[in-house]
């Protein structure tokens, strides 16, 4: 089906062949269309530095003669899957802005796939039918600006990796059954958005079996599973986290980990957060079931769970290296995780009811009308007439004359206190002053 799109450029369907390494070697984020224009002007070498940031790789090849060579879609193929078809190996397919309502299956493939308007405006959306919008089997293949979404069915994901190799860099994943799967593969993922994914089972953004992942510069928002890893799945390979944030992925029937879950693998992090992420049974922000971890500098901050805000290792070699949670040591990690340096902040609970207030208000136990993170029970209430300050100015029930935020009558009899106080002292230090011999 043809994309919806306006102003399509168009582009000779020659090929430029080479050989490329299993991660791939052209990596290259466009600043807008703007760049692409200057590709076909022959003036982008001259300004790539403010135009679009680069690889190393990238110099070592001519940029301009690739682009002019490229295949385009829909400039020469109506749909990406008849590009994908025709294209000779090692070939770039340069995806022109638009909704793409197709699915598309690449075999065996070393292909370079590139929306130049970027994942906002290049969306390759699924086309209803049960499957991944994206099919990786072999081969070598990367996305580079492009946004998946509407992947519907079991195996819904917005792009699905089996055996091989792939890389997906600045894309978007949206609204799938899942946002991305590997299995017996090799997969990274630089500066990449997963959000609003909802997976069956396991992985909510992305789910590993038996493969390497890497995530560098990503972010993970507001994911779902069933039982394992509301953000992230891996069980046995590894999984490699850089500076990547985790916030407010969840489980929804249970059970553990609210960011990620690892079971057999081998997990790296260095730096990023783990915020707002929640089971409902343990590893708030992670579980770690066997295998090894080493984990540094990261943030784990509002995790919910009932065991564990932060961690939980069962049977897994866990290493924490600086970085901060949230809560008591034992409150944040289990036993036999080794903590090193990692500061420990207190976690509010203004009611001393032994439940935090982040806690207490995601489950319902309490009213957050403001949304500020505090219950309403301990916001101010100057006049003890059980309703808070803020809500009798808001609703006209009490005067904020100088907008400070506080009743005026509260204000005032503090003033009067006050007063009367420093009356009652001077009476008292007449009283008490020695008498003149």
């Amino acid at each position: 089906m043809e994309p919806n799109s306006e102003g399509i450029i168009q582009v000779s369907g020659g090929v430029h062949e080479r050989n490329r390494r299993a991660w791939g070697v052209f990596t290259l984020s466009v600043a807008g269309a703007g760049a692409f224009l200057a590709f076909l002007n022959g003036t982008f070498l001259g300004s790539a530095n403010s135009a679009a940031t680069v690889s190393d790789a990238v110099w070592r090849t001519s940029l301009a003669g690739e682009v002019r060579q490229a295949i385009s879609v829909p400039g020469d193929f109506t749909t990406l899957q008849q590009a994908i078809d025709a294209a000779p190996e090692g070939a770039t397919i340069l995806v022109s802005p638009g909704v793409y309502r197709e699915r598309i299956d690449l075999q065996e493939r070393t292909l370079h796939l590139w929306g130049v308007g970027g994942a906002g405006s290049t969306r390759l959306v699924g086309d209803g039918v049960t499957g991944p919008v994206a099919r990786v089997r072999g081969g070598s293949v990367q996305f580079d600006g492009i946004t998946f979404q509407g992947g519907r069915g079991e195996s819904g994901r917005g792009a699905s990796v089996l055996d091989g190799a792939a890389r997906f860099t600045s894309c978007r994943f949206i609204d799938n059954r899942g946002g991305a799967s590997a299995s017996n593969a090799r997969v990274r993922f630089e500066d990449c958005r997963f959000e609003s994914n909802r997976a069956e089972t396991a992985g909510g953004a992305v789910e590993s079996q038996r493969s390497d992942v890497q995530l560098d510069g990503c972010v993970i928002r507001e994911n779902a599973a069933g039982t394992f890893g509301g953000g992230v799945s891996a069980k046995l390979g590894s999984v490699e986290l850089f500076e990547t944030r985790f916030d407010g992925n969840r489980l929804v029937s249970g059970a553990w980990g609210g960011g990620l879950y690892a079971e057999g693998a081998e997990v790296r992090v260095r730096g990023g957060e783990f915020r707002r992420n929640a089971s409902a049974e343990s590893g708030g922000a992670m579980y770690l079931l066997g295998g090894s971890a080493r984990i540094e500098d990261a943030i784990f901050d509002g995790n919910l769970s009932p065991k564990f805000w932060s961690l939980h290792g069962e049977g897994a070699d866990v290493r924490v290296h600086g970085g901060s949670a949230d809560g008591a040591e034992t409150e944040a990690f289990s036993d036999g995780v080794v903590r090193v340096g990692a500061v420990m902040l207190d976690r509010a609970d203004c009611d001393q009811d032994g439940v935090p207030d982040a806690e207490s208000i995601a489950r319902g136990w309490s009213t957050d009308a403001n949304g500020n993170g505090l219950p309403d029970g301990c916001e101010a209430d100057c006049n003890a007439n059980k309703i808070p300050d803020w809500v009798e100015i808001a609703r006209g029930y009490g005067r904020d004359e100088d907008h400070d935020g506080q009743l005026d009558v509260c204000q005032m009899l503090e003033r009067e206190s006050l007063a009367l106080a420093e009356e009652t002292d001077i009476a008292v230090s007449a009283l008490e002053a020695p008498e003149a011999p």
